[in-house]
């Protein structure tokens, strides 16, 4: 009976310290998860849900889970970071793009210019290169700006009563 009860303690001692490891591999990894940013998570909790899909469906469809679930995982990663981006964050995204590439073009032909290049014209490039940063700073702010719901629209920023689909 003795040796029954130093067993169990024994036992008991594992499963603690078994538990301390595991909570502490919890906590480091919901800490590593907190300094993440949202899109990550959601990019993780997609990967989730496609191994889990391919895990699930491979066996009806007579593939091997590894060759369906690792495609699976990466769209449930790409798909996830969609969702959490949304349609205007992907428009904003373009936007961006769209504009540093004019900007990087306009600041390209003025580096190009010779010496002797007449200055309206270097003042006219200038003039292109703050106006598409000015564009660019407008687009962010109003893509970043509230709905307004009675009119459906983006608001314009500076309390303008207009919006930009109206």
């Amino acid at each position: 009976m003795k040796k029954d009860i130093e067993s169990s303690i024994s036992d008991l001692e594992s499963v603690t310290s078994n538990t301390e490891k595991a909570l502490d591999k919890l906590i480091q990894a919901s800490e590593k998860a907190d300094a993440s940013s949202s899109s990550t998570l959601f990019g993780a909790a997609g990967g989730i849900i496609g191994a889990l899909a391919g895990t699930l469906i491979a066996p009806y469809i007579a593939l091997s889970a590894l060759l369906l679930s690792t495609p699976l995982t990466a769209l449930g990663i790409i798909g996830g970071i969609l969702v959490y981006r949304g349609r205007n964050g992907i428009k904003l995204e373009k936007m961006i793009a769209q504009n540093r590439i004019a900007c990087d073009e306009v600041l390209d032909r003025i580096n190009s210019l010779p010496e002797n290049a007449p200055q309206d014209v270097i003042d006219g490039l200038w003039d292109n290169y703050n106006i598409l940063n000015g564009a660019y700073r407008n687009q962010a702010a109003i893509a970043l700006s509230p709905k307004e719901k009675s009119k459906q629209g983006l608001m314009l920023p500076g309390g303008s009563k207009k919006t930009l689909n109206k």
